[in-house]
């Protein structure tokens, strides 16, 4: 890598022979305990993994509650990803034609 690379501070990266810039091993991850294992043993056994649109089962309404409860709201919802919750709240806002709204381009 010569000077005239875009990044001169950059050097060989770890993975070529470069030196790493965390040298111990990263911590276990997921952290959960049994608590955490019974319950989603208790999802995984009961064969009900997930709602429809405007079906919730049991754990999500349990979360939705929780979440709600923890946050001060009269509601909360689950939803399945980024962009769909940028819609509930889009839609909870009542924005309408000629709103201007900014959202990021990429949602998960």
């Amino acid at each position: 890598m010569g000077s005239s690379a875009p990044y001169p501070l950059v050097g060989k990266l770890a993975i070529r022979g470069g030196e790493p810039v965390r040298k111990k091993s990263w911590p276990r991850w997921p952290i959960y305990d049994e608590r955490e294992r019974k319950a989603l043993n208790e999802v995984l056994e009961s064969g009900y993994w997930g709602g429809g649109v405007g079906e919730s089962g049991p754990w999500e309404r349990r979360f939705e509650e929780a979440f709600a409860r923890r946050h001060g709201c009269k509601y909360g919802i689950c939803v399945s990803s980024g962009t769909a919750a940028l819609h509930v709240a889009l839609l909870a806002a009542e924005v309408g034609p000629g709103d201007e709204v900014i959202v990021p381009a990429l949602t998960f």
